[in-house]
């Protein structure tokens, strides 16, 4: 018995999880590659949560569904935006 909906439990899940993962992402993404998989988990049981899909099922297509990139594809991402706004000239003082 589910008490919240899918979308309000993905929205709470990442307001209280993935916030620190998005706003400590510069540090994130010059840890281990150990740390890093460690993150991905906890990604991939926060998926598991929110559709409710079982422990031993495939969890590439539930990703997919959520729109939710790799946790090593994000960290990439978030640095080259930065670099990108540091060369333009736009970044945070």
């Amino acid at each position: 018995m589910r008490y919240l909906g899918t979308k309000t439990l993905g929205n709470v899940i990442n307001a209280l999880a993935f916030s620190k993962l998005y706003n400590c992402s510069p540090v994130w993404s010059s840890t281990a590659t150990k740390n890093i998989s460690q993150l991905q988990k906890i990604q991939k049981f926060k998926a598991r949560i929110i559709t409710n899909t079982r422990k031993f099922g495939h969890i590439t297509p539930v990703l997919q569904e959520l729109c939710w990139f790799p946790v090593s594809y994000y960290l990439m991402y978030t640095v080259g935006i930065l670099a990108f706004k540091c060369a333009k000239a736009q970044s945070p003082n």
